[in-house]
């Protein structure tokens, strides 16, 4: 990450690089900051809203050397600090709401809230823990509350995921339906299996089982085989719950 006065060229890795493309959305360049994301996207923000959405930009804000009438952040995380995930970020900044989570757009939103954490944004944390739940409350797809509860470290709201799993299957398309019906298996560890329920770990892709939380994905897969042997046919989802909830439980010491 650097800081630099608006209007110089920007030099990354001793390289020239082409001026960035603006944010449809916020392309005030009187708004006062600029934050130019690591694919060159540059977002015009106002800087109350900058100092009062991250502890980490308020203090460098706040810094003698970065007391610049028009301070610009370029950022350079090509993982966390693309303008997909930024605008996430400034959206919550700007009041916005945070995006109802689905499977197709969970892998995104879970990348923001290490970014988040990174520049110290509590009160886009806090929003973000209670839209999920509202969310999920409201009957949003359970398993993409679960990736990002389970980030946020929330057993309840993940057992409140789980009791929600009801008739979430995958179908052949690779998406999530509510009481599809079952079909063909598969082999490929790329894949989903078709028909299998949203929270049978054995129906996941590599990838949703790298995204969650490993501990969070064992008491799920113990959580079932406690309650029915297996995740095939119909599930106690509640007893499920229940039974992940204790699981996840830290252990008592021994006197």
């Amino acid at each position: 990450m650097s800081v630099s006065r608006g209007g110089e060229r920007h030099i990354r890795e001793g390289r020239p690089i082409e001026l960035p493309r603006v944010h449809d959305r916020y392309n005030d360049a009187s708004a006062g900051f600029k934050i130019v994301s690591s694919d060159n996207v540059a977002f015009h923000v106002g800087r109350c809203y900058v100092e009062a959405g991250s502890r980490v930009f308020k203090d460098m804000l706040g810094a003698g050397e970065h007391l610049a009438a028009n301070p610009e952040i370029s950022l350079t995380d090509e993982e966390l600090e693309t303008a997909d995930i930024l605008t996430v970020l400034i959206d919550l900044w700007y009041g916005h709401p945070f995006p109802i989570p689905t499977y197709d757009n969970v892998f995104l939103l879970q990348r923001t809230l290490p970014l988040m954490r990174k520049y110290d944004c509590p009160a886009a944390l806090y929003t973000v823990h209670r839209a999920i739940k509202s969310y999920l409350l409201e009957g949003a797809g359970p398993l993409g509350c679960f990736v990002l509860l389970a980030d946020l470290e929330d057993v309840q709201g993940c057992a409140m995921a789980i009791q929600r799993a009801g008739g979430w299957q995958w179908s052949a398309g690779e998406s999530l339906v509510d009481g599809c019906k079952k079909g063909a298996t598969t082999t490929s560890l790329q894949d989903h299996v078709p028909g299998a329920s949203a929270f049978d770990v054995t129906g996941w892709s590599k990838a949703l089982f790298m995204a969650v939380q490993p501990v969070y994905s064992i008491a799920l897969l113990r959580a079932a085989r406690e309650v029915s042997g297996s995740l095939i046919g119909k599930t106690d989802w509640a007893l499920v719950a229940n039974t992940f909830t204790r699981l996840m439980e830290p252990p008592t010491s021994k006197t």
